[in-house]
């Protein structure tokens, strides 16, 4: 299960030697598995597929199974609107020239989620929060504009962003082990929170080579020409 990645996802029900990132990379490759019904749906029937995953997003919150051994967080299929909603957002939102009202309005609300929680369930709220954040942070990348050190290292750190997840639990747990942040103030969460983000990337960049190095060997092995 290491080798496809899965060892992280599958520790939620088994034993596993959880060598590679953690639950979320399994998590993320399960998702892709509906990627082709859900590229074809947002395409062809936008709002028909916008409604449908509407109503899977409430009936899975409101009848979650006992069937299912993980959870509710972790299940793909009840993070398949959060999936489709970068998909809506690539097909429709960038492309829409009057879209400032979209970006105003995620801004009010990400506004609003910051001052108040309303009394519903964690993972619709986590959905609203979270896309409000990204309309926003979208907008706010569209109208600043950097010098062109900060964008090359923008650019550099975004090849990096991957293997940098994949790494920052391991250098999470390799911390813990020396300081304890439970007890940490405001200033010293913000001093773990960059030396985690740091430390991750740095160890990123070293593994950028070989991870290249080794993906060539292996499509030249698997497609060979």
């Amino acid at each position: 299960m290491s080798v496809i990645g899965l060892d992280g996802f599958f520790l939620l029900k088994m034993s596993s030697y959880y060598l590679v990132g953690e639950w979320f990379t399994g998590f993320i490759i399960l998702v892709y598995l509906f990627f082709p019904l859900l590229r074809r749906g947002v395409i062809n029937a936008p709002i028909i597929t916008g409604v449908s995953l509407l109503i899977l997003h409430i009936l899975m919150i409101e009848f979650y199974p006992n069937s299912f051994w993980i959870p509710i967080r972790c299940n793909p299929i009840m993070r398949l609107s959060e999936f489709a909603f970068g998909m809506f957002f690539m097909n429709y939102l960038c492309k829409r020239s009057d879209s400032k009202w979209i970006y105003i309005i995620a801004i009010g609300t990400l506004i609003l989620c910051l001052n108040y929680k309303p009394p519903i369930h964690s993972q619709t709220f986590a959905l609203i929060s979270g896309a409000s954040l990204f309309l926003s942070l979208v907008y706010l990348m569209k109208n600043l504009h950097f010098p062109h050190l900060v964008e090359k290292i923008i650019k550099q750190c975004s090849l990096w962003s991957f293997l940098a997840f994949l790494l920052h639990h391991r250098i999470i747990f390799f911390l813990s082990d020396r300081v304890s942040p439970i007890n940490f103030s405001l200033l010293e969460v913000l001093v773990y929170f960059i030396t985690v983000v740091l430390l991750s990337f740095i160890g990123a960049s070293l593994l950028d080579f070989p991870t290249k190095w080794l993906k060539k060997k292996l499509e030249l092995l698997l497609f060979p020409s």
